[in-house]
């Protein structure tokens, strides 16, 4: 299902989960018992002008939530059409305002 915000704006895909079994999820990293890269998941999707395609971990995603990224991806996309800034300055904005945000919603979550 597609989850529609003000406007024209919705999320038009969102990639499975991928765990080798409940609550084991896939782990890049260095050490013996990693996943390799090769293990990922290969998809095309038509992305037009106007887009915007968000990549993260469910460290992202599971603490922010598609309503909390949405918000800042809106916020960035108005710094582009009312502000005038550049799409190169307002993803960078908004790549620091996502970690900020998730990393700020995941101590909070400590000891909790």
């Amino acid at each position: 299902p597609r989850l529609k915000f003000p406007s024209r704006y919705e999320i038009v895909y969102r990639s499975p989960p991928r765990e080798h079994g409940l609550g084991h999820p896939f782990q890049l990293g260095h050490h013996e018992h990693s996943d390799a890269p090769g293990m990922a998941d290969k998809i095309e999707l038509d992305v037009r002008e106007g887009d915007w395609v968000v990549m993260g971990t469910d460290g992202l995603f599971d603490n922010l939530g598609e309503e909390g990224i949405a918000e800042r991806v809106l916020s960035a996309n108005l710094r582009i059409q009312v502000d005038g800034q550049s799409a190169r300055s307002a993803c960078g904005w908004a790549s620091r305002a996502l970690l900020t945000d998730a990393y700020d919603a995941s101590i909070s979550r400590v000891g909790v």
